[in-house]
């Protein structure tokens, strides 16, 4: 099916296929369960910066629930540009 199958709500997502989805600017998306997805995210302050890349995590959702990500950047607790990439590990 593909994680775009799982989406209940979303804003401005940059990049959906079927085993990721990319959020580079202030956006949002919401799954729906039973899936497993990993989430990773990088940032930087400036455009002369190197990115630094977060570790992933790990994400299960479980039938019946929901799970909001979100990608904020410039903001006091994001400062910088920041990027989310979530990816379809299993559709449990």
């Amino acid at each position: 099916m593909g994680i775009q199958s799982y989406i209940v709500q979303e804003l401005n997502i940059d990049l959906k296929t079927d085993a990721r989805i990319q959020m580079w600017h202030d956006d949002f998306v919401v799954l729906k369960g039973p899936i497993t997805v990993a989430v990773t995210q990088n940032h930087r302050l400036s455009d002369r910066d190197p990115y630094i890349i977060e570790p992933a995590y790990t994400v299960r959702i479980r039938a019946g629930e929901t799970k909001k990500f979100t990608n904020e950047q410039y903001r006091a607790t994001h400062p910088g540009d920041w990027n989310t990439e979530i990816t379809l590990v299993s559709e449990d």
